[in-house]
């Protein structure tokens, strides 16, 4: 079976029914895409409907026993995902062999586009492109305030998320910005009627004023609904319990032993059609907080009563509403029973909780979900919604800075262009990762003597790795090209575009390649005679460049590509007392900030230790991810005073941090660059081999910071510079002098051209 048209597309929405949030969201937008697109065949399928037995027992009975039995262990589970940016729930053979029927309907049906409403189902999709079974976009579509690194991969062409906390999420694994679409969560249109339907309660045989408390939540998790419902009944308090159980009929048959106390009475439901007529009906909603229901009970305007939220997203959820005062979290039957109580006897409460509700619910999230997909499907059939795809590599943060940072300037000279980062490493074999990325990293922290001597030998190569060994482990990446068909290619490191040639060379003979070598030396291996232009970082390295081979008129020394918050207007002391009023420091005192140590390299904390002997002030350390040297610097702070140091984790807000600063305290790298535009002076102890020896010399050469030799030289320097303005004052002067502000948007303007081309558009692929 061929694809179908962009008027009349293949639509595949894969989920996985853990509970029916998922299975609820999907079918709501399925039924709204076959609203905006009539000639549209929309298949809804889920895994687990026909998948093997062992599946069910090795990937679904383990999680339903831990939500019963050990929510603690499910906790301490899903935060080591979060914790270690685990990109799999499970290997991807168990759902090759255990999910046939996904595979085989991808395979016959050929969808135009996949929605993937669950993270399990976003994995499937992501090996059917990895297997050449599809090259159907996949949309992400994410049904509660929590997400998890497994739902990012290259393969992922859009996210629609809840909230801009989730897309933030998403971003700090790797997503680009640009993927991510914040819509809400998808709800039936039923929900949103405004009135209530005052049928209802005679439906159910409610006849008197008594007030209608809905309790759903089916018997996962530690606190089941007959518990809830006859502590309810319990109090005796005036209320009607109306209990849905859905398709739990455990749950049902034990909510069948409740009797009614007082002026208290049950009413037990299992499966309802018009759940939303009682919704909007009652006066309490007391539920498990799934995704799709908070979504429901925003749209309805009720008030909520949560009670012990699944460990991970449902937590998530409970805290969305929460915070916002539309809902109570509580824990345990006697609990929940006692905030109800509480609630119906406070009906000004209820109706402030009704009101902020109604302020957080998205009813329009259903159709943009659908127009996202649908334009998702019209772009991979239109040439104008091919990519561009910059190639990068984890194998240091640089590298994908650099790539985020074109990716931002393309935005904005190019607003209608698409733009994916992809990173290469994301797509190598295990032998290519670990000779490129694992083996590289563990030579420049343990035996950098022996990188050093392999870095002068590879810089004199014409290759970093022969045509055959990247064609064989960045096979995926070849795939995953036949599928997007870029329109113009950005490498930002030289194995990067080592690949990006050999993939126009095979693939896109017409493609525009333009290669951003964002260090300040040249290796051979950079010459490839598929590279259309090269942007470099200084004349130097533009000297360089032409010295091994390339065309003059190719090479334009643009500078280094920065973020643009880093590229703002130079900082007076005023403005560097305010940011440090912002982020919670003494205004008065000058700070100094330490960093170099997210990719384990060195040991910041010593040099942190050494400078609060020495009398510093007022410090912030940067740890990144490096769990190991927070617990260190923590340590630290604790002996010294929070007032004196200042401990930050992972932070997107590093730009402002600089600008709070006076001096920075770091190994070289991208940090030089964005130090250089910041004015903010540098002092640097040797770094690993590499590019950055030339960072490290030319700190003292332009005048933009010190380089020193050991820990106590630095403590010595340090302490000088921050007794000396004038010479800081300097430093600043010669760093603004010597940025290049610019860079990412020059390259952004070629790309644009190269983009007008007519022969560009009209670029096929090669078979």
């Amino acid at each position: 079976m061929t694809p179908g048209s962009a008027d009349a597309p293949r639509i595949l929405i894969l989920t996985l029914s853990f509970g029916s949030g998922h299975a609820r969201a999907a079918a709501v937008v399925a039924n709204e895409l076959g609203r905006q697109a009539p000639r549209a065949d929309v298949r809804l399928l889920d895994a687990l409907a026909d998948s093997r037995p062992w599946f069910r027992a090795l990937y679904v009975w383990p999680y339903w026993w831990m939500l019963r039995y050990a929510p603690g262990l499910w906790r301490r589970l899903f935060s080591s995902r979060l914790r270690r940016r685990t990109r799999h729930t499970a290997p991807a053979w168990t759902f090759r062999h255990g999910c046939p029927r996904v595979f085989e309907t991808i395979s016959t049906f050929q969808p135009d586009v996949i929605v993937a409403a669950e993270v399990g189902a976003c994995e499937m999709a992501v090996i059917a492109r990895r297997s050449g079974l599809t090259p159907a976009p996949i949309v992400c579509l994410v049904t509660d305030h929590q997400a998890e690194p497994a739902w990012v991969h290259p393969e992922v062409t859009a996210f629609a998320v809840p909230t801009q906390k989730v897309a933030r999420q998403l971003c700090g694994w790797g997503a680009s910005r640009q993927q991510i679409t914040t819509c809400g969560i998808p709800t039936a249109a039923r929900f949103a009627d405004a009135a209530a339907d005052g049928d209802v309660r005679a439906r159910f045989g409610l006849s008197d004023g008594r007030p209608l408390v809905l309790l759903m939540g089916g018997g996962m998790g530690p606190t089941r609904m007959d518990r809830i419902a006859a502590e309810l009944c319990a109090t005796g308090a005036e209320m009607h319990v109306v209990a849905v159980t859905g398709h739990d009929r455990r749950a049902r048959r034990r909510l069948a032993r409740v009797s009614g106390h007082g002026r208290a009475s049950i009413h037990v439901e299992g499966w309802i059609d018009d759940i939303a007529s009682l919704m909007r009906s009652a006066d309490l909603l007391v539920t498990k907080p799934g995704g799709v229901t908070s979504a429901e009970a925003a749209l309805c305007g009720v008030p909520c009563v949560l009670f012990d939220p699944i460990p991970g997203p449902e937590e998530r959820n409970a805290a969305h509403l929460a915070d916002q005062g539309a809902a109570l979290l509580v824990s345990g039957a006697p609990a929940t029973a006692a905030a109800v109580t509480a609630l119906l006897g406070d009906a000004p409460r209820r109706a402030a909780m009704a009101a902020r509700a109604r302020e957080l619910a998205t009813p329009a999230a259903t159709q943009d979900v659908a127009a996202l997909t649908l334009r998702a499907c019209r772009e991979a059939h239109d040439d104008e919604g091919r990519p561009v795809l910059i190639l990068a590599i984890r194998n240091g943060a640089g590298h994908l800075r650099v790539a985020e940072a074109i990716a931002q300037a393309i935005e904005v000279e190019a607003p209608a262009a698409r733009v994916r980062i992809v990173d290469v490493a994301d797509h190598m074999t295990p032998l290519t990762r670990a000779t490129h990325v694992t083996i590289y990293l563990w030579l420049v922290r343990y035996a950098p003597w022996l990188w050093a001597r392999i870095d002068r030998y590879q810089k004199r190569q014409s290759q970093t790795s022969p045509a055959w060994y990247y064609r064989r482990g960045c096979r995926s990446l070849f795939d995953l090209v036949r599928g997007v068909r870029p329109r113009a290619l950005v490498a930002t490191e030289v194995g990067c575009c080592e690949v990006a040639a050999l993939v126009k060379r095979d693939l896109l003979p017409a493609c525009p390649l333009v290669a951003v070598n964002g260090e300040y030396d040249a290796d051979r291996a950079w010459i490839q005679p598929e590279v259309d232009a090269y942007s470099v970082a200084t004349d130097d390295v533009a000297d360089e460049l032409c010295a091994l081979g390339a065309e003059r008129s190719r090479v334009h020394a643009w500078g280094v590509p920065i973020s643009p918050e880093f590229e703002l207007a130079p900082s007076p002391c005023s403005d560097r007392e305010h940011a440090r009023r912002r982020l919670g420091l003494d205004p008065r005192l000058p700070m100094i900030l330490v960093g170099g140590g997210s990719e384990g390299l060195g040991r910041p904390d010593l040099i942190v230790g050494g400078l609060l002997n020495a009398g510093s002030s007022q410090i912030a350390v940067l740890t990144g991810r490096n769990r190991e040297l927070k617990r260190r610097c923590d340590a630290l702070a604790r002996a010294h005073g929070p007032g004196r140091l200042r401990v930050v984790d992972w932070t997107p807000a590093i730009a402002d941090w600089m600008r709070a600063a006076d001096l920075f305290v770091t190994k070289p790298g991208h940090t030089f660059d964005e130090a250089l535009s910041s004015g903010l002076p540098l002092v640097s102890l040797p770094p690993p081999p590499g590019s950055e020896w030339v960072q490290y010399r030319l700190l003292d050469t332009w005048n933009v910071g010190r380089a020193v030799r050991t820990r106590d030289e630095l403590v010595k320097v340090v302490t000088r510079l921050m007794s000396q303005p004038d010479e800081l004052t300097a430093m600043r002067q010669s760093a603004r002098t010597r940025s290049r502000p610019g860079a990412a948007p020059a390259v952004a303007r070629w790309v644009r051209a190269a983009l007008a081309r007519p022969q560009v558009v009209d670029a096929g692929l090669v078979s």
